[in-house]
């Protein structure tokens, strides 16, 4: 079985191995970035597979400013 990912992006490595250690204990599989663009790049590499047909949203438009 697969376990679902989640993309954590944070530059502190400190918050990083604090949620990988509390999000694996969920069974998530973490993967971490510690930048924007890094990030963008793992999300866009880990990307799941569509069902045939369906649209995706472009994920490379989205970023928080501030």
């Amino acid at each position: 079985k697969t376990h679902p990912k989640v993309l954590v992006v944070d530059s502190d490595p400190g918050i990083g191995r604090m949620l990988r250690v509390l999000l694996e204990g969920e069974r998530y599989k973490v993967l971490w970035s510690r930048n924007c663009e890094d990030g963008l790049t793992e999300a866009q590499e880990n990307r799941p597979k569509s069902p045939e047909g369906l649209e995706r949203e472009s994920i490379s438009g989205r970023r928080r400013s501030g």
